[in-house]
């Protein structure tokens, strides 16, 4: 099975969040399905959307280490991420993961 990890953020757009959940969740071959989602933020914890709707996110980005698929929605081009976030992704990167922004 495929590990795809979302990256939400604040501000983040929840329809931007939910097509590539909806997309990946919905895959299936004979019945299985072929890939696991997991939403994950800098922290683990509670974010607001662009339009004002709180949501938790259960997993932090540390998750992106063991996933495959990295998938960075609608991210504001002029909002540099946080050093955290661009060491992980530099490392994920270094090891041929898949990034989608």
């Amino acid at each position: 099975m495929v590990e795809v990890a979302v990256i939400a953020f604040e501000g983040i757009s929840l329809f931007h969040l939910s097509v590539p959940i909806a997309i990946f969740e919905d895959a299936t071959l004979n019945d299985n399905k072929l890939f696991k989602i997991t939403v994950c933020a800098e922290s683990a914890g509670h974010l607001r959307s662009a339009n004002g709707l709180a949501f938790d996110s259960q997993s932090d980005i540390s998750a992106i280490e063991t996933t495959d698929v990295i998938i960075v929605p609608s991210w504001d081009p002029s909002t540099l991420p946080s050093q955290k976030l661009q060491l992980q992704l530099n490392e994920a990167s270094k090891n041929n993961k898949m990034i989608v922004d």
